[in-house]
């Protein structure tokens, strides 16, 4: 969050286009709250060097820097004369030297909120950080690598960008990158463990199935009904919830020829971040890859019904808006037929947590730690390459870890066994 810091992220919604081909395009930006004007130098880093990324990383990296400006604003503060690393670079000098670097990794662990009230406090006798205000090493590290590689593209765009620049320039910007990168990177610290998986257990999970197959926590309306057809969505195919969201009408394909004589239902997950046809300010997060997961035939043609139904209905009752291929709709108010939130989606989830012995800790991304645990405990146990298919399920990487953090409750349940095998073996020779 950048709560209270001078910069503020903000979103622009662009309109681009008219007629049939008028859309808008989002853009975040970093506003300097005190004169309410850009930012320049963080938003063109963005846009410039950065283009290709997702709306969500630009508004994340944003705020990074955001703490950063803040921190220069401390430094200047205390000491007029200190100059920023904008104009150090701009003046063909190092942007900042390894003993601020490393100043500013000891900031990093500070919270925003915390960092602006001592901004607006200006205690210049503040040399330690409270432990109550630290934040996991996850965040700290990433302001530090976002730090760096800014400082690194504003290096080589003063140092190498002007015309004509001669080998002399070219040497000393290498080396100050240098410096740079090598400040940085003895200030990262060692990531926390990967957090748990959280799955329902069994007895969760029967509760879970006999809310949403009945009406005692979504009515039998039309809300209810979409509802409930999202919480068994999240459950049967494993999905994030950004990429739920995400999901349009045409990548729900019933009985798709996977191979001659063989159909199969599918939904078509796409990694699309930037879309121009989502309407929504703060576009769903989009992370895994791109790929095709099966699923029921039962589950395909209950979302058949829904787009032509409930879907449907809410779009010609929508006054002011046009079709847009989203699948899950808002049912009622100013914004009935436009795509669901994420905050609606989380709504619609923590309406669970009412359930009898249900866990606090359950979310969306419960349901797909669910599934996958699942996926993984019966590929175990059919001698499936248990990897390769958590791979294609959960759209990774070949190269990732994910799949033996799904596969380990199997693992321990066989050493288990083969602990008390052990144990009966050491009886008998008693």
């Amino acid at each position: 969050m950048t709560e209270n810091l001078t910069a503020q992220t903000r979103i622009i919604i662009e309109v681009i286009g008219s007629g049939d081909n008028k859309r808008s395009v989002r853009r975040a930006v970093l506003l300097d709250t005190r004169r309410g004007l850009l930012c320049e130098l963080p938003t063109l880093y963005i846009y410039r060097n950065l283009g290709q990324k997702s709306h969500n990383t630009h508004l994340a990296i944003l705020r990074d820097l955001a703490f950063y400006l803040e921190w220069s604003l401390i430094k200047k503060s205390r000491n007029p004369k200190w100059i920023t690393p904008e104009t150090r670079v701009k003046n063909n000098s190092l942007a900042l030297t390894r003993r601020e670097i490393d100043e500013f990794s000891n900031w990093c662990e500070l919270s925003s909120k915390e960092l602006a009230r001592i901004r607006s406090i200006d205690n210049t006798k503040i040399h330690s950080i409270p432990s109550s205000t630290l934040v996991d090493i996850s965040t700290s590290n990433a302001r530090l690598r976002n730090l760096c590689n800014y400082l690194i593209w504003l290096t080589q765009d003063f140092i190498e960008g002007v015309l004509n620049v001669d080998d002399n320039s070219l040497i000393k910007s290498e080396k100050y990158k240098n410096i740079i990168y090598e400040a940085f990177e003895k200030n990262y610290k060692s990531d926390k463990k990967p957090a748990p998986v959280y799955s329902l257990d069994s007895n969760q999970t029967a509760t879970f199935l006999q809310a949403i197959s009945s009406n005692s926590i979504f009515p039998n309306t039309n809300h209810g009904n979409r509802d409930k057809l999202i919480a068994r969505f999240l459950y049967e195919t494993g999905l994030r919830s950004g990429e739920c969201l995400k999901v349009t009408c045409t990548d729900i394909k019933y009985n798709y020829e996977i191979r001659p004589g063989k159909f199969i239902n599918i939904i078509r997950v796409r990694h699309k971040p930037n879309d121009n046809a989502d309407s929504r300010t703060k576009e769903p997060l989009s992370k895994t890859l791109s790929g095709d997961i099966t699923v029921s035939k039962s589950l395909t043609s209950d979302l058949i019904k829904y787009i032509t139904n409930e879907r449907r209905l809410a779009i010609s009752s929508s006054s002011n808006i046009k079709e847009h291929p989203y699948l899950f709709v808002c049912h009622s108010g100013r914004t009935i037929g436009e795509p669901i939130s994420q905050r609606n989606l989380n709504r619609i989830i923590s309406k669970l947590k009412s359930l009898k012995e249900f866990p606090t800790w359950f979310s969306p991304h419960s349901l797909r730690h669910t599934h996958l645990t699942e996926i993984a405990n019966i590929a175990h146990e059919k001698g499936k390459d248990v990897r390769s298919i958590l791979i294609q399920r959960g759209r990774w990487a070949n190269t990732s870890t994910m799949p033996s953090r799904y596969s380990q409750r199997h693992i321990i349940d066989q050493a288990a066994e083969l602990i008390e095998e052990r144990d009966r073996i050491l009886d008998s020779l008693k």
